[in-house]
């Protein structure tokens, strides 16, 4: 088949594996995973040089277009046909290149950017979010002083220093930095120490990166206590109000979709239109935190949203909230979200917490944990226990309930006892 955007957003995962070859372009093709293994579908380009296969990978749609996808496959068949052309003479094109070891200490950028290209995009679940919480954290922490801000106190950038000068104060100075911002503080002081443990892994007797020490290793984290925060009634009533007057609606619909499915921030920004199952009404949310997809059952108020942004979305949008960034959707609403939750009081709220006010309602209604974790796509009840302790309020609920029938067939008993009871003294009364 002629391979083209439109095509392959129809094209669904089924039971295996297959390979869909282009008719424009020899060698040029996508491999469509099953929908077991997660549904992918990754760009290739495969011929035979000089007597031996040679594949390249060349991208996953939608990350990918198909325009791009297919351009470097062509200048790859370029290659191969101009070194058939001088007989195959001159070094291979594409012969492998032997990973060239840094002949003296490398810097942090560089360990950082090793990081990225060699663990963070090729394993992530959403290489680009991921690529972009990396960056993040290396702006937000190891870049130094803003100087655009008056009294940034950030300690000094890092980037340009060698990694094994990095030392155990200058871990605690960015985590004392952060103050009473216990969970800044764990993320960043976590980073240093995944990254400098990457740096110095081996596999296959090869180093990753760079034999160091890991400045991070003794570095004692703040004592964390799982945030329960969930919205009480009276602040979803707020919620509801402030969500009829919002004027971003990107936001809005996002909100309305994150109050009725549970899912988390990552998942919806990126919630494509294939996985959404219009006469099951449910969508499938393939690549989540845990890794494992699984289903959400999609309410009315959802359905609403993403058949009116579906009308309004030309049909060869990939994703529900496009966007011209790199990942093709959007990753944040920061300003507006802020305004929003200014606007509804209750500034404290964040956009996690609406899962979580999701997940909390659901032990109040007597929900049992199991389903729970089903509906919020957990992968163990481990991630699940945080909700625990909200089955108090559904077993007080069920014990009351328990309780007024108790009473209720009580004076039932009570009542049929005293009409049982008058026919006996009549009948005494008649018998003296």
């Amino acid at each position: 088949m002629v391979i083209t955007e439109t095509a392959l957003t129809k094209m669904h995962p089924g039971k295996e594996r297959i390979q869909v070859l282009d008719k424009k372009l020899t060698g040029f093709g996508v491999r469509i995973q099953s929908a077991d293994e997660g549904g992918r579908k990754s760009f290739f380009w495969r011929a035979k040089v000089n007597g031996r296969q040679v594949f390249r990978a060349l991208g996953e749609f939608p990350a990918t277009k198909v325009d791009k996808a297919r351009t470097a496959a062509l200048e790859l068949a370029g290659k191969a046909a101009e070194w058939k052309r001088n007989g195959y003479a001159g070094d291979d094109p594409f012969q492998k290149k032997k990973r060239q070891e840094p002949v003296a200490v490398p810097t942090f950028k560089a360990l950082v950017e090793a990081y990225i290209q060699d663990q963070v995009r090729p394993n992530a679940n959403h290489p680009d979010d991921a690529e972009y919480d990396v960056r993040w954290k290396v702006k937000r922490h190891f870049s130094g002083p803003d100087p655009d801000v008056e009294d940034d106190v950030r300690p000094p950038s890092w980037l340009d220093r060698k990694v094994d000068s990095i030392t155990v104060e200058d871990v605690l100075a960015v985590k004392n930095e952060c103050g009473q911002r216990h969970h800044l503080a764990n993320r960043a002081t976590e980073f240093v120490r995944t990254l400098y443990a990457w740096s110095a892994k081996s596999k296959n007797e090869k180093i990753n990166f760079w034999p160091v020490d890991n400045p991070a290793k003794s570095v004692e984290l703040h004592d964390e206590k799982p945030r329960e925060r969930f919205m009480e009634p009276d602040e979803l009533v707020r919620f509801n109000k402030a969500l009829d007057s919002e004027p971003c609606p990107d936001l809005k619909d996002f909100l309305i979709l994150a109050i009725n499915t549970g899912a988390r921030r990552s998942d919806l920004f990126g919630m494509r239109w294939t996985d959404i199952h219009w006469e099951r009404e449910t969508w499938t949310v393939p690549y989540p935190k845990n890794g494992e997809s699984y289903d959400v059952a999609l309410l009315p108020a959802a359905l609403a949203v993403l058949e009116r942004r579906r009308a309004q979305t030309p049909e060869s949008e990939v994703f529900v909230f496009p966007s011209w960034g790199d990942s093709g959707h959007l990753t944040d609403l920061k300003k507006p979200w802020q305004a929003f939750r200014e606007r509804a009081g209750i500034p404290d709220i964040r956009v996690h917490d609406i899962r979580r006010s999701v997940g909390s309602y659901l032990p109040i209604a007597g929900e049992s944990l199991q389903q729970i974790g089903a509906a919020l796509g957990h992968k163990s009840l481990a991630s699940t226990a945080i909700y625990a302790k909200l089955h108090s309020q559904a077993v007080r609920a069920a014990r009351e309930n328990g309780q007024a029938t108790m009473v209720q067939m009580m004076k039932a008993a009570k009542k049929r006892g005293k009409l049982t009871a008058k026919p006996r003294k009549l009948l005494s009364a008649v018998a003296s």
